[in-house]
């Protein structure tokens, strides 16, 4: 298995990536204007009713598309980059809230990592996860603070 660190302004000036996106579809003209100038290439998850949608962006000019699918949680786009002909295969990924989801999630993630053993692979997004769960405790603290002092 081959595992490659990048640096993340490497990575950002080549794929960009939105989760909760909340769209059910997505066209050429939004994902031009999220891009900016240049040729952008794009696949997306449609949001399912209020919540989620994944989109993943990269210059159209530096990584070729090969396939795309979704999967519940995950975005796969597998392609090469032009300027070495590389394959990598990039998981955009806005996990389950649900552990057991999300366990499932990272199963699916497994075995497409078990299928690319010879490709670079880069994932990305919110993993909807915490170190310690004092983390969700502070967040509902300073929530329930707001309300009161509303």
């Amino acid at each position: 298995m081959k595992m490659i660190s990048y640096n993340i302004r490497r990575l950002r000036s080549r794929v960009k990536k939105i989760e909760e996106s909340k769209l059910e579809v997505v066209d050429d003209i939004i994902c031009q204007s999220l891009w900016g100038e240049g040729n952008v290439g794009w696949a997306f998850k449609k949001s399912e009713g209020r919540s989620g949608g994944i989109i993943s962006l990269w210059d159209a000019d530096k990584f070729s598309c090969l396939s795309s699918w979704d999967m519940n949680g995950a975005l796969v786009v597998n392609g090469l980059w032009s300027q070495d002909g590389s394959a990598c295969c990039i998981i955009n990924v806005y996990a389950p809230c649900n552990l057991v989801d999300r366990l499932e999630l990272w199963d699916r993630i497994h075995t497409v990592i078990n299928q690319n053993l010879n490709v670079c692979i880069y994932i990305l997004g919110d993993f909807n996860s915490v170190m310690n769960g004092i983390e969700r405790d502070g967040r509902m603290k300073t929530l329930q603070y707001k309300l009161h002092f509303i």
